[in-house]
């Protein structure tokens, strides 16, 4: 994530007074802060508070000093808000921390803010020694199931090219959204669009990756390639808003331009039927832009998908079913991240099923407390399950007995016949 204290990092406040801001971008959500102490569900930002992560570093010349920030990630409490303002003094209204959230796996940044060395403008987790970045994605994979069992999904999302294309380039339609051949970002010149760089690694060259983003049209894309380094599998327009191609080394994605925010999207990989447990395939996704001769990354993610059985990884895929149904109802119907939703959640219910559950009983929940049985019941059945063991054991012994106790007569009869 570049550094932009106007939007994603944002804050409020000076020296011991500075509290971390939600980050907007387009008047989207795009970072959420935490703090290592009680979230304060506040309708002002100055009522906030994270003493313990104010601390003073001593002045040890070049001797290593070690102190400790930390943070609670309560994005799973239902019960938790975050204002949505500018405004550091006047009421807001709350916004449900749980239902802002927008996938399974969320990417976590750390920033050490210290007026006396402030982090650099455009600055990313790879450049700055102030910023650090942890973003890992784990989706499993069943074996040897059905082909929606080996489907991976995973939510993204990335930033707009600041690059557009010249005006003969393309049709009228799409000139409207790309007006100039190169941009200019502080003294620096952009040469090319943003690429999305999406390293396959040891995933299996028979695999098909689909990519969704319902608000960028496939023909921008395109229309974007001979401004790219050629990919070694080219893109299939699968409709307007969704392409695919067969995984590679690499893939290499332009990325349009002309967008006040950023760029929702929904990475669903297909695996062949020859995976087999215990292995694990790591995807790397980058987003790449290109200052004249230098190529910076400014995001990053890395996918996971280790490869386990039906009965080990159901019980994970109704509860993320679940969970995901919850957040969506609380998103407008013309939200580009419902849409996303919608194909995430078809797909994963068409996995839960696969996998032998039944996705059309998983409620909408935001926790999983319906997956656990009520402790009188559990009781309950624990008894039940003591006794019919108990008796089954019991039984077992006297068929035994009986079994034998037949062998001696009969044998008994056989010698006083003979």
């Amino acid at each position: 994530m570049q550094y932009n204290p106007a939007t994603t990092y944002r804050r409020a406040g000076m020296g011991n007074a500075t509290i971390s801001l939600v980050g907007q971008e387009g008047g989207i959500i795009s970072s959420i802060p935490f703090f290592a102490g009680a979230r304060n569900n506040y309708t002002s930002v100055s009522s906030q508070a994270d003493p313990l992560n104010m601390k003073d570093l001593p002045a040890a010349g070049n001797t290593e000093t070690v102190v400790y920030f930390g943070c609670w990630l309560d994005f799973n409490q239902p019960a938790q808000t975050i204002p949505l303002t500018n405004d550091t003094t006047h009421a807001v209204t709350p916004v449900n921390l749980q239902t802002s959230i927008r996938g399974i796996h969320q990417c976590l940044v750390a920033e050490v803010f210290f007026a006396g060395d402030p982090t650099q403008p455009n600055a990313t987790p790879g450049s700055s020694d102030n910023l650090s970045q942890r973003n890992l994605a784990i989706a499993n994979s069943d074996n040897p199931g059905s082909s929606a069992t080996h489907t991976l999904q995973h939510t993204f999302e990335i930033k707009p090219s600041q690059f557009n294309l010249t005006q003969d380039a393309i049709d009228g339609q799409i000139i409207a959204r790309h007006t100039s051949a190169t941009a200019n970002v502080g003294n620096d010149q952009l040469i090319g669009p943003d690429l999305l760089l999406i390293h396959w690694n040891n995933l299996p060259r028979e695999s098909k990756i689909i990519v969704y983003m319902p608000e960028v049209k496939v023909d921008d894309i395109i229309a974007l390639e001979p401004y790219t380094r050629l990919t070694p599998t080219q893109i299939i327009k699968e409709d307007e808003h969704s392409f695919s191609f067969i995984s590679s080394d690499i893939n290499y994605i332009p990325i349009p331009g002309g967008f006040i925010k950023n760029i929702p999207g929904l990475l669903t990989i297909e695996l062949p039927s020859t995976v087999v447990k215990g292995q694990l395939f790591k995807v790397l996704v980058q987003q790449a832009r290109f200052y004249r001769n230098t190529r910076r990354i400014i995001g990053s993610f890395q996918f996971n998908i280790p490869v386990s059985t039906a009965e080990q990884i159901l019980t994970i895929g109704m509860r993320n079913l679940s969970i995901l149904k919850y957040v969506r109802q609380s998103m407008p119907v013309t939200d580009p991240w419902r849409m996303i939703f919608n194909r995430y959640i078809k797909g994963l219910s068409d996995k839960v099923n696969g996998l032998g559950g039944k996705a059309d009983n998983v409620p909408a929940s935001p926790n999983d407390k319906w997956l656990v049985a009520k402790p009188d019941d559990k009781q309950s059945d624990d008894v039940l399950i003591r006794l019919f063991n108990y008796c089954c054991k019991r039984i077992s012994i006297l068929l035994l007995l009986l079994i034998l106790l037949l062998f001696v007569l009969a044998v008994f009869l056989f010698i006083k016949l003979k």
